[in-house]
């Protein structure tokens, strides 16, 4: 073969390569894009004005708030089960009442979230305008420190595409700084003046347990 005849094969060896390049960044580009706009396949939105989530969420508070009333001896030790439908229930109908009465405002832009509860994890849910009414979502770890009950932020994801960055990226200031300001008292004083304490918390595949100990 020519030097001329060599010089033209290798351009076109060359332009294969580049071609096959560009068409493997375009799939993994698409699939990516593909990814970003499917929800998880758990997120599944309830009418803030649906009647049977209204109902399941009057139950779960007033079980939840009977569960901690009950006369128990001293020390005794039980578990509060939350399932992902009872608490989804529950934030449809019943988080932004709940927010306004203790004087928090839910971020503009984003809509109403749903919870996943997985081995060690919880996964909350939510379409955000600022990334084009997409689903993202945050996966919280929850961890005990000096009385309280934290949940950080360790990964997040837009529709079903893990995003390898900040979840700050995902949720934003605002929100962020909603999440790591969120804590829970592991004490809960009653009115006759028993105390229920939090001891553990265990998210479960479908649902959330809870370990108390009432104490006089």
């Amino acid at each position: 073969m020519s030097r001329p005849q060599r010089t033209i094969g290798l351009v076109k060896v060359k332009h294969r390569k580049t071609l096959l390049a560009c068409t493997i960044l375009a799939m993994l580009l698409g699939g990516a894009w593909v990814l970003s706009i499917m929800p998880p396949t758990w997120f599944a939105p309830i009418a803030a004005d649906n009647d049977a989530a209204a109902t399941a969420s009057e139950r779960i508070e007033f079980g939840v708030q009977q569960a901690l009333h009950t006369i128990r001896p001293d020390g005794t030790e039980w578990t509060l089960r939350i399932p992902d439908d009872v608490a989804n229930a529950w934030l449809a109908t019943r988080l932004l009442t709940w927010l306004r009465g203790h004087g928090v405002s839910w971020p503009e832009g984003v809509g109403r979230p749903q919870v996943h509860f997985r081995d060690g994890h919880v996964v909350v849910a939510a379409r955000i305008a600022a990334m084009g009414d997409r689903v993202c979502s945050i996966r919280l770890l929850p961890f005990f420190n000096d009385g309280m009950v934290h949940e950080v932020p360790v990964s997040a994801a837009i529709g079903m595409l893990p995003i390898p960055f900040s979840p700050t990226t995902v949720l934003g200031d605002d929100l962020d700084d909603m999440i790591r300001a969120a804590k829970l008292n592991t004490t809960i004083q009653l009115v006759d003046h028993r105390e229920v304490q939090i001891i553990a918390l265990r998210p479960l595949p479908g649902q959330l347990e809870v370990d108390l100990r009432t104490v006089e």
